[in-house]
């Protein structure tokens, strides 16, 4: 389950429970914007172009749902989960560039793949060798250009500059563990280019944080809310926070600013 907005910020939701994607418009209305029961969206993304891109479990591929409502497979191929370059298993993060540079974390495969534009390739960016599980990715456009990868079971966040082979800890690192030094099973990560702030769904802990840049631990942001498996983080243009907890099946609202986090 993963949450996006659209240009007008109506809410994408990539229900996969439901087997479906709905959008919340400001107004209140609710639409299913696609849905098949077979389907199994987890990780979400939109592009200015209000483009939805989502990995889909169930068949091994990511799909694009145009805004005139085409789908299309953008990578994988459908029902054949392997290992080839050009195949996924049970892909889970993905994030499409202002390049339209698709970065997907091809969970198990224990890799990240990231396919160019226009089949001009696919190239592996981190494997089994740095990752034990990764999860959801994410790219600091604004900021350095680097990748940031959520690693499961290494219990930590890996970052990647842009043409790097070898990716670095800025978070967490030390084992699993309750420590603010610690993370135990990290999902979804976002970045605020403009503090380099990480913030990161501590799942295994049930909490959220935020990691300040060159910080050796992180701050609890979510305070006594209990999240039991948050699989989506994202901010609105107002910088309010919304989060997947796909474990309790509900989506929780921060008001958010540099120093605090409250329900």
């Amino acid at each position: 389950m993963d949450i996006a907005f659209d240009s007008e910020e109506n809410i994408i939701i990539a229900d996969a429970g439901k087997h479906c994607l709905q959008k919340y418009y400001q107004d209140g209305r609710i639409i299913t914007l696609y849905t098949s029961k077979d389907m199994l969206p987890s990780s979400l993304f939109v592009d200015e172009y209000d483009n939805i891109y989502f990995a889909d479990q169930n068949d091994h591929t990511v799909k694009k749902l145009t805004k005139a409502g085409v789908m299309t497979i953008v990578a994988g191929i459908q029902d054949k989960p392997g290992s080839q370059l050009n195949q996924l298993d049970t892909p889970y993060g993905i994030y499409v560039d202002r390049n339209n540079v698709l970065y997907i974390s091809d969970t198990a495969n224990q890799r990240i793949v990231k396919y160019l534009p226009n089949n001009q390739g696919i190239q592996i960016i981190a494997n089994a060798s740095d990752l034990n599980l990764p999860g959801c990715v994410f790219v600091d456009e604004t900021g350095d250009g680097a990748l940031y990868i959520s690693d499961l079971y290494n219990h930590q966040v890996l970052k990647y500059a842009p043409g790097a082979s070898k990716g670095i800890v800025v978070a967490g690192g030390r084992g699993f563990g309750k420590a603010l030094n610690q993370l135990y099973q990290p999902h979804a990560v976002f970045v605020d280019s403009t503090t380099g702030s990480l913030f990161v769904m501590d799942n295994g802990n049930y909490r959220f944080v935020k990691w300040s840049k060159g910080t050796e631990q992180g701050e609890l942001l979510s305070g006594t809310t209990r999240i039991i498996s948050g699989t989506g983080i994202r901010f609105d243009s107002q910088w309010n926070l919304y989060v997947v907890d796909q474990g309790a099946k509900r989506v929780l609202t921060f008001e958010f600013n540099s120093n605090s986090c409250k329900n």
